[in-house]
């Protein structure tokens, strides 16, 4: 449940009249919300603002869709200036009782800002693995956190993004599960 639109950009609009360092702007759903946001962010200001999406490549997408196509490249490029992180995460039922966070992080640097103002979405995975510092894929996350005994397998495999990257990284940390299984899971869930 979200603040209303108008009432949003307005309290935006006032915020920024006011010069705070930090900005919390809630989600972003609309190209005008996301005008404001990179306007803040753009004057020094550090902004907080939620998307619901699945990726880093849906979420840098869906900023860009709120603009005409015709505007894609200049949404892109002042986001690629101004964009710190994204922090994409997904709760899970932890062993044992209650729940964990599996935390996936993309920070920008130069090679991540090129890629997002040459709207080259579909390479950010590739970009993260080759520029580890702080990068943290959503698999490397789930199977970090089955590692430490946290998750099991078959649960972090219902709700990985991409299935057949997630066998192959369980498959590269030795952590053997069988995905035929998962049917077997959702029934008995």
């Amino acid at each position: 449940m979200g603040c209303d639109p108008v009432r949003q950009k307005q309290a935006l609009r006032a915020a920024i009249r006011q010069a705070p360092d930090i900005l919390a702007a809630g989600e972003i759903r609309d190209g005008q919300t996301l005008e404001l946001c990179l306007q803040a962010a753009q004057t020094g200001r550090m902004v907080l603002a939620t998307l619901s999406t699945a990726t880093q490549e849906e979420t840098l997408a869906t900023l860009a869709g709120f603009f005409p196509p015709d505007q894609r490249r200049r949404v892109l490029a002042r986001i690629s200036e101004t964009l710190t992180a994204i922090l994409g995460h997904t709760l899970l039922p932890k062993a044992g009782g209650g729940q964990v966070v599996a935390l996936e992080t993309l920070f920008n640097n130069p090679g991540i800002a090129a890629l997002i103002r040459g709207d080259r979405l579909g390479h950010l995975a590739e970009a993260m693995k080759q520029s580890r510092y702080g990068q943290t894929s959503h698999n490397e996350a789930l199977v970090a956190l089955i590692l430490a005994g946290k998750v099991d397998p078959m649960v972090a495999y219902l709700r990985c993004h991409d299935r057949e990257s997630f066998i192959a990284a369980c498959q590269r940390a030795e952590i053997g599960f069988d995905p035929r299984d998962a049917g077997q899971l959702v029934t008995e869930g």
